[in-house]
């Protein structure tokens, strides 16, 4: 899988995507987004830290982080992490679609 600063290692994830259908990000800025204090919010709107924390939590639990976004079509990050093998091991035979975890909200 393809992410941001890395690819991760062949295996089982869990994917947890979040969308927006906003303004989407400007190819030109996706380089930035994670960066710590980066904003394009006025002053006094936003810290610029929301993006930066994110990436570093997923990639504390050694997974990884992708984005999708166009311009005036909104965007997708899609956040992937490794799925322990003890928890597959007591879980193997639930597919987790029938817990309802792969429901969008």
């Amino acid at each position: 899988i393809s992410c941001i600063g890395k690819e991760l290692k062949a295996g089982r994830y869990v994917r947890l995507s979040v969308k927006d259908s906003g303004s989407g990000i400007p190819k030109e800025l996706l380089n930035r987004i994670f960066e710590p204090f980066y904003t394009t919010k006025g002053v006094g709107k936003g810290t610029g830290l929301g993006l930066y924390i994110v990436k570093q939590k997923v990639e504390d639990h050694r997974g990884g982080i992708s984005i999708f976004s166009r311009k005036g079509h909104g965007s997708e990050f899609e956040m992937y992490f490794p799925v322990d093998s003890e928890i597959s091991r007591i879980k193997s035979g639930v597919h987790m679609e029938d817990r309802g975890f792969d429901n969008q909200i």
